[in-house]
């Protein structure tokens, strides 16, 4: 499971900052909307609690006047009718007396709020220990105010324990930069589907590309795929071929790939030594093998 944690910023808005049209509301409401094309894009779960949940909903900014705003309307919208399709209750593991975040001022700037900041830190922790044993480390969803020149990229979660501390470093996202740096970092190995897809999400020059496709032609591997991958594809290997299936599938045409027939398949080049064998038809394409250049002959 993909988790992330939203900064409280994002979730809870005085009222007479919506009636008097500031801005910084406007921005934490556009980087809110960014921060849920990628969660849509990716499968995350949004991990809530009960604490949190019910700040949120008590501190609504409910107004008789809130139908001529237009970012409150959005705002209604992705509260009571896309969050809760989104959300992963997280269960309290923690006494909030029990954890120190830092810098808590530059995530939640509501320090002075002790009910959000408690609420705040029993989440992340949460959220931290539902994905112990996950692949994925959550990540905190938060927004820079344009002053703020004093950001930090992670915050320092510490547990003191009866017996022990625990520390964890919980990674920031806040544009559309740090989250590709973040989706970039993980392992999403041997899910070649989600390697691929996020390979040419974090690739510019991929999505610029004037003749990429907007979705990759469907893909599926042979069990021979899968076993001359195991044999030949150490991990060093493994970057430089979902970035030539990459191109392949999102029908990037570029000469190194030295795509040619062979026999009943066809075969394209990973590196000068590797090759990978496919049959494609005109609506998906089969990987049938990989290995070095003279497979086959």
């Amino acid at each position: 499971m993909l988790l992330a944690i939203l900064d409280p910023d994002l979730l809870l808005y005085d009222r007479d900052d919506w009636l008097t049209g500031q801005q910084h509301v406007a921005r934490r409401m556009r980087i809110l909307v960014m921060h849920q094309g990628f969660i849509l894009r990716h499968g995350f779960s949004i991990a809530m609690s009960p604490e949190m949940q019910y700040l949120l909903y008590d501190r609504f900014p409910y107004d008789p006047t809130s139908k001529s705003i237009p970012e409150l309307r959005d705002f209604r919208q992705f509260v009571f009718e896309r969050l809760p399709k989104l959300m992963h209750h997280v269960a309290k593991t923690k006494d909030s007396a029990q954890i120190t975040i830092r810098p808590v001022d530059s995530i939640c700037r509501r320090a002075n709020d002790s009910e959000v900041v408690n609420a705040f830190k029993e989440l992340v922790c949460s959220g931290v220990e539902a994905e112990l044993d996950a692949s994925w480390d959550p990540q905190v969803a938060t927004w820079i105010p344009e002053e703020d020149s004093n950001f930090v990229h992670a915050l320092t979660v510490n547990v003191q324990g009866t017996a022990e501390q625990e520390i964890y470093h919980v990674p920031l996202v806040w544009d559309e930069a740090s989250w590709a740096r973040c989706l970039e970092s993980q392992d999403f190995w041997p899910d070649l589907e989600k390697c691929v897809e996020i390979y040419f999400e974090t690739n510019p020059g991929m999505r610029n590309y004037a003749q990429a496709r907007e979705q990759p032609i469907p893909f599926a591997f042979t069990e021979n795929f899968w076993r001359s991958v195991e044999r030949y594809c150490d991990p060093s290997m493994r970057r430089v071929l979902i970035k030539a299936m990459t191109k392949k599938v999102y029908g990037i045409l570029d000469a190194h790939l030295h795509d040619e027939p062979l026999g009943d398949l066809r075969r394209f080049r990973v590196t000068l030594y590797w090759r990978v064998h496919y049959r494609q038809s005109s609506d998906s394409i089969v990987f049938e093998e990989f290995g070095p250049h003279d497979i086959g002959l």
